[in-house]
Order: structure tokens, then C-alpha cells, then sequence
């Protein structure tokens, strides 16, 4: 489904687009190009497609968390059987934009909201079966106790976030790094103290969340730092949304 697009041919659509700067990613639509200068990336969606698709898993309701200007939402949305997904931000800004991009596009099944990413309840979206967490969780401060939300509401999670190698601290048992953030840099986080957790945690929490790790990709080069990414399936899930046994893992 999707609703009247605003259309890039209108007069004033160049200056709507000026009037939400800063942007960071480039969109294009009717051949018209807007937003920023950073390439859209589509591999994170296009192989956590793919790995649904492999493993049988029909996403319908999403909870994407750090939906930044809606890039990935709109791939999002557009996946085959997705009723609705909800994306969570945590700037205001950042929504705007997503919500102009969203009516450039047309499409009516984002849900748009800001959100205190570290705080807030995850449990109000229990009725969601999917979470898409890209470039949020290296953002937060205690990124386990996100880990273990995530478990007690959907069933499948894409998760792709960075990682540290050397890891000289320790926050509540979990080895990694504290990492000190500009907030006021628009592509980081909203707070200035964060935690990157060890590769080793990270993947040992998720199972203790319970979750088998159906693909996991690590990318030691990325310029930024080491980066993982993974799609993974809630074990022995007996919420409303889980109708078929957990598939077996291919690791």
C-alpha cells in the first residue's frame, strides 16, 4: 500500500529538502536525486532478506531501532508481506527527514517515532516478530540490557553493529571498551558515554538470551572499527506471533 507521493516536480520540493538540512544519505526518486552525499546502503536488508527467506521466516511487523533518516525503513517496508514497520529514533531531526522521504516515497506502512533508544519500553511493541537494530547498539551505554529486551519481544533479529578487539574494561560483567561520543555530531548517538562490547560477549549474550545465530558476518577492516553483523531466531519463543517450531541453526 502506499499513499500520494510528494512529488520531487513540485516547485517547492528543493526547498523543503534545504529547509531539513543537515541530511547524510542520498536519495533519488523520478530521477530526481535529494538529501545528502553518503551513498544508501541496500546489503543489510537485501541479506537479512535473503536469510529469512532461506530459513522459511516471514517477517510481518518490524521494530526497527535507530531508523536514522529512513533509508533502511523504506527497504523495509517494501519487503514482501511486511504489514508495518516501526521505526524508532532517537533525534527529531532525523525523524523529519525520514518522514519527508517517507512522502516523496509514497509509502504508508512506517511508523515514525522518537525515542529514548536506552530507556525506552521495549515491551509495547510485543506484537512486533522482527527487530532491525543497524549502527544503534555501539551507541548505548549498557548495550546487553538491549540484547536482552530484544529477546523478550520478537522472534527474528537482525543486529549489525560494531565491536572492539582490545578490550582494557568491564561494565556490569561484560568486557569491552568505553568509548567517548560528540553528541552533537548528528551520525553519533545522544549520549557521550558508550560501550562497545567484546566479539566474544556479545555473541555469548545473545545465546544466553537465547537466540541461535542462523548468519553472522564480520568485517575486521571497516574503517570505523571491527563490525559484526548477524541474523539470529529467538529459541523456544511461545509468543502469539510464534505458529511453527524455531528452524535448526545454520551457523
Amino acid at each position: 500500500m502506499s499513499s500520494q507521493p510528494f512529488s520531487p516536480a513540485s516547485p517547492d520540493f528543493m526547498a523543503r529538502v534545504q529547509a531539513l538540512k543537515p541530511w547524510v544519505f542520498e536519495f533519488e526518486h523520478q530521477g530526481v536525486t535529494f538529501g545528502g552525499t553518503r551513498k544508501r546502503d541496500f546489503d543489510k536488508v537485501a541479506i537479512f532478506h535473503k536469510v529469512m527467506k532461506r530459513i522459511g521466516a516471514e517477517p510481518r511487523r518490524i521494530l526497527e531501532l535507530g531508523s536514522h533518516e529512513g533509508s533502511h525503513s523504506l527497504q523495509l517496508a517494501r519487503m514482501p508481506g511486511v504489514q508495518v514497520v516501526h521505526a524508532l529514533e532517537g533525534r527529531q531531526a532525523n525523524v523529519n527527514r525520514a518522514e519527508f522521504v517517507k512522502a516523496v516515497y509514497g509509502v504508508d506502512n512506517i511508523k515514525f517515532q522518537v525515542a529514548d533508544l536506552e530507556h525506552f519500553d521495549i515491551t509495547q511493541f510485543h506484537n512486533c516478530d522482527t527487530i532491525f537494530c543497524s549502527g544503534l547498539l555501539y551507541h548505548l551505554s549498557q548495550p546487553w540490557r538491549m540484547l536482552k529486551a530484544m529477546g523478550s519481544v520478537a522472534r527474528y533479529l537482525y543486529l549489525d553493529t560494531h565491536y572492539c578487539v582490545e578490550c582494557p574494561d568491564e561494565r556490569g560483567g561484560f568486557r569491552g571498551r568505553v568509548v567517548r561520543e560528540n553528541v552533537k555530531d548528528a551520525q553519533n548517538g545522544t549520549l557521550e558515554d558508550v560501550f562497545w562490547l567484546s566479539f566474544q560477549d556479545l555473541v555469548m549474550h545473545l545465546a544466553h538470551c537465547g537466540f541461535v545465530i542462523h548468519h553472522i558476518g564480520d568485517n575486521k577492516l571497516n574503517k570505523n572499527g571491527p563490525r559484526i553483523r548477524i541474523v539470529a531466531e529467538k529459541l523456544g519463543a511461545t509468543c502469539a506471533w510464534s505458529r511453527r517450531p524455531p528452524s535448526p541453526a545454520a551457523v
